[in-house]
């Protein structure tokens, strides 16, 4: 059975997954498949693996006749494009509370619509507001960004482990100031795109807390990213000094992804949740 072209499947899926038991298929796409499933109520639980295999046929083929797709047990244009429809979204909140062990915490709640900037909060231990600041989690793409399991899309929400780290050398694109670089997912999507700093083959990677000085942040309106999350430089250089200075956070070398696992204890935590979950 061949895959089908690329463009008739909604990304981040680039072909159709289906069952061979003589070659199993594999990879992030199937990873990123296995759990959405795995949020429908048609959809026996079983474990995301990463492979193809009989189980996930087998899901497949629940989701399908839930919701009344012709059943196959392939996840075709149309499985996906319903599958990504349903259960895209991480049902993720944030509990409110200031992390035990971390120093900071960060909390943004970002609309479907990424193109609408949101508010920031730095807090720091007995869940104190110290500094509220303009945000934005829109990456690349069309009609507000690709969504956040696909190469340079929107933030994904969830939960994070997150360290500030060093100035970046290219000041152009990442700003003056230390940034906060998101290090692990814990819960939401973020656990599913970013889910083990020990691997290179996260879904996604190199996701930041930034500005830049290019141009077109010149303009008044905070630019979309390539996944990360924007902010104006006035913003990222205060968050540096009140972690600094008042939180005792230290500032890690900026390693740009190069070692793994990151060599890091992560000192803060991110709560990115969407609203109209």
């Amino acid at each position: 059975m061949k895959s089908v072209l690329k463009e008739t499947m909604p990304l981040p899926f680039k072909r159709e997954l289906y069952y061979s038991s003589i070659d199993l298929m594999e990879g992030n796409d199937v990873y990123i498949a296995q759990h959405f499933l795995l949020r429908s109520k048609y959809v026996t639980k079983f474990k995301a693996s990463k492979v193809y295999d009989l189980s996930t046929k087998n899901a497949v083929e629940e989701f399908q006749s839930g919701n009344s797709l012709c059943v196959n047990g392939i996840l075709d244009s149309l499985t996906a494009s319903l599958l990504i429809k349903l259960h895209l979204k991480d049902g993720y909140k944030d509990d409110e509370k200031f992390p035990e062990g971390y120093l900071f915490k960060i909390l943004i709640s970002v609309y479907s619509d990424r193109t609408i900037p949101t508010t920031a909060y730095l807090i720091g231990p007995n869940n104190t507001n110290l500094f509220k600041f303009d945000a934005l989690t829109q990456g690349k793409g069309p009609k507000g960004g690709y969504n956040s399991f696909t190469t340079y899309g929107n933030t994904p929400t969830g939960m994070y482990e997150i360290d500030l780290n060093s100035v970046a050398k290219n000041t152009l694109d990442f700003g003056s100031y230390p940034m906060v670089r998101l290090v692990k997912g814990l819960r939401g999507n973020a656990a599913i795109s970013t889910p083990d700093t020990s691997k290179k083959d996260n879904i996604r990677s190199g996701l930041l807390i930034h500005c830049g000085e290019k141009d077109h942040w010149k303009k008044g309106v905070i630019p979309p990213s390539l996944g990360c999350i924007h902010s104006w430089g006035r913003a990222v250089k205060r968050v540096s000094e009140i972690l600094t200075n008042d939180l005792g956070v230290k500032i890690n070398k900026n390693l740009y992804g190069s070692i793994v696992p990151y060599p890091f204890k992560p000192q803060g935590i991110l709560s990115l949740q969407l609203i109209e979950n």
